[in-house]
């Protein structure tokens, strides 16, 4: 069978580019009860995939190598660092639908950026 095919049939379902406090905490437990079992938060991506996000930021790997391994088995991811991958996301897992989770401000966003 076809790559297309095989990665038609996985599972990720739901891919947040949003950007750390936008809501992608809130995003994630949503997600979570409304069923998606393997949600991937930024703890989620640290705890098992940190070293591969060292790899990719220091170019050591591309994205095309080793998103599709990573994320495989997810249903859906929010926050950094796959945020910043999330046109590598999609192409890897093109019927995931996207959600942006937004500030209603830059200025709400950068103050509540500082307080953490």
């Amino acid at each position: 069978r076809s790559h297309y095919f095989i990665q038609s049939i996985l599972r990720m379902k739901v891919i947040c580019p949003g950007l750390p406090k936008t809501g992608t905490t809130s995003m994630a437990l949503a997600l979570r009860e409304l069923g998606f079992a393997n949600v991937h938060d930024h703890e989620e991506h640290f705890l098992y995939n940190f070293q591969v996000f060292c790899d990719l930021f220091e170019g050591r790997v591309r994205e095309s190598e080793v998103l599709f391994d990573l994320y495989k088995d997810v249903d859906a991811v929010v926050d950094t660092p796959a945020n910043y991958f999330w046109m590598g996301l999609l192409k890897q897992f093109p019927d995931a639908k996207v959600v942006l989770t937004v500030r209603y401000s830059e200025e709400a966003w950068f103050r509540s950026w500082e307080q953490h």
